[in-house]
This record gives structure tokens, C-alpha cells and sequence, in this order.
């Protein structure tokens, strides 16, 4: 309860109305139709009920301010007069996750949160055909999920159902594509789409006028985030920033504060640092798997300590400059480019077969090559599981995988597989690309915005606006990839950025994995959470010689174990929070001899 924007539809045979029941204090509506019942639930600000003579429109929105064609919309599910189709649709700068449920007996749902359909109704048990894809890539590619018959939609997504045989099945489901036709139109180039880049997030930011001294901009120091504090400045009167970073950074290291104050002395923002404590951070992680209602990411904790206090409690909606890398260049996508233009391996694109034997040759002499192999991958078959997409967004330890789930990763990824097949068409630039768009920002930034729904604070990322990403799109990877992001270095240029914005280093929350992975590191008050679920001498030996990928392996046992207790088993959050071992934070290492990765 208290939660921003959330609703329930559930359309079911031969049930009575509820009459409130566990949805008391939530606008109800309900209707029969023969023997079928629609109940919708809503917040009656956030989300709201439109009903017409020949449809029901359910919307969620982060800014109840507004009504009509100009509110900023997240999501919305359309049922026909008749109950007969069914349509959900994401829209990508609200961050919204939308899940949704096709019984046995016929009956549908579509929920914001997972909780609502257990209130609902629905049986929620653990999906564990997707562990082995959750422990090698660290989430859950939608429309898969961590629960049995629960799927989700992707950001951008329209997903239309009709009601045939007795019960809903899909009739199409449309993705977000570029405006673009190379074959008519000539590719645009990094100054134009740098003007259209401008154009179209000065327009979102616009849009935010009518909530005016509600908006807050978290600052980081980055390219993307200065863009939007510039744009907000301009467009809105913003004159504050804020920024986060881990508690257990040697001050003397913390690029992340270093970035964001000289950044904002730069910009001429009004700038606070929230510091956050070892103790606030290990019980944010419970607290954010809980918000989340999925595994969660490394710096998710930070943003939901950011939410909850970091901020001042007028901003509701908070600007935010993520989701810009897949469209304007990965260093992964450029790795792809740079192996295939070099004059060593530039041949095998021209003869993928003799290209394959020649690396399967080196590599039983024990000779790596990872330039061959990113242009072998790209040339390979989607569904074959040595395909560059599958190689993306790969974190976990893969020995430790295939011991024990006795899977050969990547295989027996259920989400994954769905998606690199709905995108088989593409080029492996344009495949990546949307990989990260549909899988990663999908999953990671919906979690960021059901942690900031907890604080009553809606998430607005413009660089996900489709004029935006239009305009990403609309230059070559072959000339977006010589220089990662040079779109957006146009655009900073345009705006007047200082050029040590520009120039420098990435930053991106990146903190050493080799301290906080190993036995008695930042993590270890966290280990108790895991008992009943893992084996302590499973996660012993993940911690003898924790590198990256192991690293990755105990975030992972220790986010699924709390994840099960919590949405599984139900049991209490404070239960959870009660049993993190503060006592060991006296012998967790001391910053000074913590490094950054």
C-alpha cells in the first residue's frame, strides 16, 4: 500500500465480486459478462480507470497532475466492450514493469506488481528452469520471470491478446524499431542527430513544466546525467543536484564524489552528497530486493537510499539520465567492430567456416583469440549459443554454473533464448542494441523505478523517449563505434559542457569486487540471509579466490536466497533485516586497503 501508480486487472469465470476485501481503500470496479467477472484496481491518482461504451482503459502515470492526452504515461492495459481482446502497452521513459498471467481455466491477469496477484488470487511459485540464466547473466530476460507463469512485457512493447478456444492467447506483440529506411533515406550525421538528440530531450524535459519545483536531477558527473542537468536547468529552472556512492570507498579514491562535485562546480548546481552508512546499505539490499520484487543489481541499494533520504521530499519525479549506452555505443558493440576491422582478422567475415575451424584449431593448442572469436561469434547462427548475443551482458563464473545447475552455459536460458529469436533479423550491432534495450535497461531500470514507487517518487529517463532513440539510431554503428558516444559529445558541445566532462574516463558506480566478494568483506553480515536456501559451504567456496565472475556468483546466491524468502516464502521483511550480522562489520576490511576495479 502506498505504492505510486499501481493496478490490477483480473478477468475471471464464475467468480462473485469481491466487494473490497484485501483491496479496501483502492478504487474498485467491477463488471460481469456472462460468466466472466472483470475486477480493476486501482490507486485513483497515480492509476486510473477510463471507461467507455466500447472499452476499459486502465493507465499509470508519474504525474497525476495532468490529465488527458499530456499526462506522462508508464503503461496501460485496454479491454474491449466485450472482453473479447486484451491490449498492454509499456511506454519506455516511465520505466514501467507490467506483469500478466494466462490460466488454465481462461482467466487473465495484468498487475504492476507480483503481490497483487497473489492478492489476487494467483498462485505464485518459483520458476526455476531460469536459475542457470539468472546465476551466468545476473537477471532474468523478459518475458520471463522469476515466478512460474508470470510473464512481463519489455519496455516499448505492445502486446495484444485475443480471446479464442476458451481462454486469451497472444495475437501479436510489437516492439519498438528506429525511424529510419536506410534505404531511401541517407544516414544522418553525428552533428544532425546531436541537433534531433537536443530537440527531442528538451521536449520530454518540457513536459515536466506543469510539476515545476517537484523535479529533482541526480547528478553523477557523466556525460548522460550532465545532459540532463544542462536541459533541465534550461528548460525547467533546475538548480540542484545530488549524488551517492558506497559507504565503504576510501574518500581518497571515491571518483563518484569527485565526479559529481566538480561536475556540478562546473555547472553551476547547488549540489548535496548523500553519505550513506555500511549498516543503511546492507539493509537497503533487503529493502530493494523486497521494492524490487526480483533479484537486484550491485548499485541498487545506493539509489534506493538515494530515494528514500537523499532527496528532498517536494521531488516527485525524479530525471534521470539512463539508458542512453545501447543506442549510442557500448564498449562491447565497439569490441565487435574493432576485432572485425583489423587487417588480422578482417578475412573471416569473407570466410566464416574456415574462420571458425582456425579458432577451434588455436584453441586446442591453448591459444585464445579474442579477436577472432567476437568476429566468429557475430557470424554465427542467433540460436546458436556461441552467437555474440548470447556472449552480452554474460557475468557470472560459467564453471560454477555448469557444476552446479550440470548446464553447459549459456544454455537452458528460457528468457534469453525467447528474445535473441524475436530479434534474429538484425545485424549483431543492431541485435546487442536491442538486447540491452529489452533485456537490461528492461530489467534494471524497472527496478530502479518500483524502489523509487516505494518513496512516492516517479522515474523519467528522456534518453528513452522514441525521438531519442530515433535519433541514436539514425547514424551507422560503423560511424557511431569510432567513438563511443560522439552523439552525445556533440551534444555536450551544443550545451556548453566544460570538456572535462566530455573527455573523461566512464565512472558508472564500478567499485573492486575482490574486497566486498571475500570472506569478511563488505558483504559477509549478509551471509546468515542465505541459510535454508544455500549450502555455507557452497558460498565458502565461491569466496576463497572471489574475481569478478565469482563475485557475481555470491551476489547472486545471496540476492536469490533473500528474494526466496521474501516473495516465495513470505516471510517478513523486518525478519530478514533482524538477522544481518551488524557484529561482523568490526572485522569487514578497513577502506584504506580497498581498491577501485
Amino acid at each position: 500500500r502506498g505504492i505510486l501508480g499501481m493496478y490490477l486487472l483480473a478477468l475471471r469465470y464464475n467468480e462473485e465480486p469481491s466487494g473490497g476485501g484485501r483491496f479496501d481503500g483502492y478504487e474498485i470496479h467491477e463488471e460481469r459478462l456472462g460468466s466472466r467477472l472483470l475486477t480493476i484496481v486501482t490507486d485513483g491518482r497515480y492509476s486510473s480507470l477510463e471507461k467507455r461504451a466500447d472499452r476499459y482503459r486502465v493507465s499509470d502515470t508519474i504525474d497525476p497532475s495532468s490529465a488527458g492526452p499530456g499526462r506522462i504515461l508508464r503503461s496501460e492495459v485496454v479491454v474491449s466492450g466485450r472482453f473479447d481482446t486484451i491490449e498492454i502497452a509499456t511506454f519506455a521513459m516511465g520505466c514501467p514493469v507490467v506483469y500478466y498471467v494466462i490460466e488454465a481455466d481462461g482467466s487473465f491477469y495484468a498487475a504492476t506488481h507480483v503481490r497483487l496477484l497473489r492478492e489476487a488470487g494467483v498462485t505464485i511459485a518459483e520458476n526455476r528452469e531460469v536459475l542457470p540464466e539468472l546465476f551466468t547473466y545476473g537477471y532474468v530476460c523478459p518475458p520471463a520471470t522469476m515466478y512460474r507463469n508470470v510473464e512481463r512485457l519489455v519496455l516499448a512493447e505492445r502486446v495484444r491478446f485475443k480471446r479464442g478456444n476458451g481462454r486469451y492467447e497472444i495475437e501479436s506483440r510489437q516492439l519498438y524499431r528506429p525511424d529510419r529506411d536506410e534505404r531511401h533515406d541517407p544516414p544522418a550525421s553525428l552533428e544532425s542527430a546531436a541537433d534531433a538528440t537536443i530537440d527531442a530531450l528538451a521536449s520530454a524535459i518540457r513536459s515536466l513544466r506543469r510539476v515545476d519545483g517537484e523535479v529533482a536531477v541526480p547528478l553523477s558527473g557523466g556525460i548522460d546525467s550532465s545532459i540532463m542537468w544542462a536541459l533541465s536547468h534550461r528548460e525547467l529552472g533546475v538548480r540542484e543536484s545530488y549524488s551517492v556512492s558506497y559507504p565503504f570507498e576510501d574518500p581518497s579514491r571515491d571518483r563518484e564524489i569527485q565526479y559529481a562535485e566538480s561536475a556540478a562546480k562546473a555547472l553551476g548546481a547547488v549540489h548535496q552528497h548523500y553519505k550513506v552508512t555500511r549498516e543503511q546499505f546492507l539493509q537497503a539490499v533487503v529493502h530493494g530486493i523486497s521494492a524490487a520484487e526480483e533479484p537486484i543489481h550491485v548499485q541498487a541499494p545506493l539509489f534506493l537510499l538515494q530515494y528514500a533520504s537523499g532527496l528532498p521530499s517536494s521531488a516527485r519525479i525524479l530525471v534521470s539520465g539512463a539508458g542512453a549506452d545501447g543506442r549510442h555505443g557500448k564498449r562491447f558493440l565497439q569490441k565487435i567492430r574493432v576485432a572485425s576491422d583489423q587487417w588480422p582478422t578482417r578475412w573471416a567475415n569473407a570466410r566464416p567456416d574456415l574462420s571458425r575451424r582456425l579458432e577451434q584449431f588455436l584453441g586446442s593448442l591453448g591459444i585464445r583469440t579474442k579477436r577472432l572469436g567476437f568476429v566468429n561469434a557475430s557470424n554465427l547462427p542467433t540460436d546458436d549459443p556461441g552467437h555474440i548475443a548470447w556472449m552480452f551482458d554474460l557475468s557470472g563464473d560459467k564453471g560454477w554454473v555448469r557444476d552446479h545447475f550440470g548446464i553447459e552455459p549459456p544454455g537452458d536460458a528460457p528468457g534469453r533464448a525467447g528474445l535473441i529469436h524475436r530479434l534474429r533479423e538484425y545485424d549483431p550491432y543492431d541485435l546487442v542494441s536491442f538486447m540491452d534495450l529489452y533485456a537490461n535497461v528492461s530489467v534494471f531500470q524497472g527496478i530502479w523505478a518500483k524502489m523509487a514507487e516505494t518513496q512516492g517518487r516517479g522515474l523519467f529517463c528522456p534518453f528513452l523517449s522514441i525521438p531519442a532513440m530515433d535519433a541514436a539510431y539514425s547514424v551507422p554503428w560503423a560511424e557511431k563505434l569510432v567513438d563511443l558516444k560522439g552523439i552525445l559529445r556533440v551534444v555536450c558541445h551544443r550545451l556548453g559542457l566544460p570538456e572535462f566532462i566530455v573527455s573523461r574516463a566512464k565512472s558508472g558506480l564500478g567499485i573492486s569486487s575482490t574486497f566486498w566478494a571475500a570472506r569478511g568483506g563488505a558483504l559477509e553480515p549478509l551471509v546468515p540471509l542465505a541459510k535454508g536456501v544455500f549450502d555455507i559451504e557452497v558460498i565458502r567456496r565461491v569466496q576463497r579466490r572471489p574475481d569478478n565472475r565469482k563475485a557475481a556468483i555470491l551476489w547472486c546466491i545471496l540476492n536469490y536466497s533473500i528474494w526466496k524468502r521474501l516473495l516465495i516464502d513470505e516471510e517478513p521483511l523486518e525478519t530478514l533485516v533482524e538477522e544481518i550480522d551488524l557484529t561482523s562489520l568490526d572485522s569487514t576490511r578497513r577502506p584504506a586497503q580497498w581498491k577501485r576495479a
